[in-house]
């Protein structure tokens, strides 16, 4: 056999991992697992969580003492099989593109929702340019009805009414 050869071998072959860079990425399985089963991430994304991952965390955060530890370790074998551990942290940091997509959509409707309320008539004009199925008469009552003094419930529920509107506007735009 030729060097080239043993290189091309040695290229197929897979990397061979220390016992404690196992047992680390063991540890940070089971550290995620017992996050996931504490409840911290409210919203789980759906490519990376499936089904069972997503039972198995929901009968964890049923049970209590030995039988928690137990389904903990089963949530983290379940999440060994999805793939790497820094994927599955991305997708809970909403780095996965859906939820940056979303997160976007979302920053993008307060920051109109502020310069409605701000600039008025001359922002809204720019708006109905940018978007024209959203309807006019409809946004200029909510801005004016967000822009109460003194503030109520019903400015309140005007802005939020608003940011709802404009968040559809802009989601109905992507489509």
């Amino acid at each position: 056999m030729s060097v080239e050869d043993q290189d091309q071998d040695d290229e197929r072959a897979p990397v061979a991992r220390s016992r404690t860079e196992l047992k680390d990425a063991a540890v940070a399985y089971t550290e995620l697992a017992e996050q996931l089963a504490k409840g911290k991430h409210a919203a789980l994304p759906d490519p990376p969580f499936d089904a069972a991952i997503r039972e198995a965390i929901a009968d964890a955060q049923r049970m209590v003492k030995s039988a928690r530890s137990r389904q903990v370790r089963r949530v983290a074998q379940l999440l060994r099989g999805t793939g790497p551990i820094e994927q599955l942290r991305e997708a809970l940091e909403g780095r996965t593109p859906e939820i940056a997509e979303q997160q976007a959509r979302l920053q993008a409707s307060e920051a109109w929702r502020t310069r409605l309320r701000e600039e008025g008539d001359p922002a809204l004009t720019e708006f109905v340019e940018r978007y024209p199925t959203a309807d006019r008469s409809q946004l200029r009552k909510l801005v004016r009805q967000s822009n109460r003094v003194p503030p109520d419930a019903r400015s309140r529920r005007g802005g939020t009414t608003l940011f709802r509107s404009i968040l559809a506007i802009l989601a109905a735009a992507e489509e």
